[in-house]
């Protein structure tokens, strides 16, 4: 890396930091003033306050990823990459939920049957896991090799060298990282669809039939667009597109588990 490359990527790590920070005080401090003027209700009091400490805990652990590629290495460590995002999504996620538990008020109802609720949480949590791969793709810039789709190299499965352990090879292995990737993309765009088109029909609440399908829909771009990020070389715009609408399906996703969790009369089978 010369100097011109470490100034390139300087700017976007400071900028990184700057709106983690920023981020900080822009919830801080209303939460802070509206806790004095006692207009937080007692049921949303700990998950804000929650939402604070992971925000402080998100800062450690991002400085932990960053200490990895001070020593021996000039990137930062995919495991480690991978668990920052990880608690990012986490956040995002908790968020989501605390603010629909503050703008519809406390829950009634018993939520949607267990079965809807568990296939639901199976989504969601497919969702989430192919995030975490995804990270480790990145980590391992595993996008800059086999580029060919639908196989890898003419083979279904990549050479993966044993020798240097499992942990390596799950963890840092760049094809073994992609071949996970894109198994579980298959299996999370058939369980999707399947779950979008059987709550189609059995679900009569029309805001959750309309946010399932949104997910569906919305999976199968992504997977579209993970294709062009790969036969691309990982071309930054195809990248970021990719990274965008994951963050897109896991908003949907939570808004899906919220609604399905709080939906009791108002999902009924028919």
């Amino acid at each position: 890396m010369d100097l011109e490359d470490f100034k390139g990527i300087y700017w976007w790590e400071w900028i990184h930091r700057f709106l983690g920070r920023l981020i900080g005080v822009v919830f801080f401090v209303p939460f802070v003033i509206l806790l004095l003027k006692s207009e937080v209700p007692a049921r949303l009091i700990w998950r804000c306050a929650g939402l604070l400490g992971l925000g402080a805990l998100q800062g450690g652990i991002g400085w932990w990823m960053v200490s990895s590629g001070l020593d021996k290495r000039v990137d930062v460590a995919p495991e480690r990459l991978m668990i920052h995002l990880g608690l990012a999504l986490i956040i995002l996620v908790l968020t989501i939920w605390t603010a629909c538990e503050a703008l519809a008020g406390q829950g009634r109802g018993r939520g949607a049957p267990g079965g809807w609720r568990a296939a639901t949480a199976t989504v969601f949590g497919v969702i989430i896991l192919q995030c975490l791969l995804g990270a480790l793709v990145a980590g391992n810039d595993a996008g800059t090799v086999y580029n060919d789709w639908p196989l890898m190299n003419g083979h279904f499965v990549p050479y993966v060298d044993w020798s240097k352990g499992i942990g390596f090879v799950f963890f840092h292995d760049q094809g073994m990282v992609q071949f996970m990737h894109r198994i579980v993309a298959y299996l999370a765009l058939i369980g999707i669809t399947a779950y979008a088109i059987i709550l189609a029909q059995k679900c009569m609440d029309d805001e959750i039939r309309l946010i399932s399908t949104s997910v569906a829909t919305l999976a199968w771009i992504q997977g579209i667009l993970g294709v062009a990020t790969l036969v691309t070389g990982a071309q930054i715009g195809f990248g970021l597109m990719h990274q965008f609408v994951a963050v897109c399906l896991i908003v949907l996703a939570t808004l899906l588990m919220w609604k399905v969790a709080r939906a009791d009369r108002d999902f009924r089978l028919r």
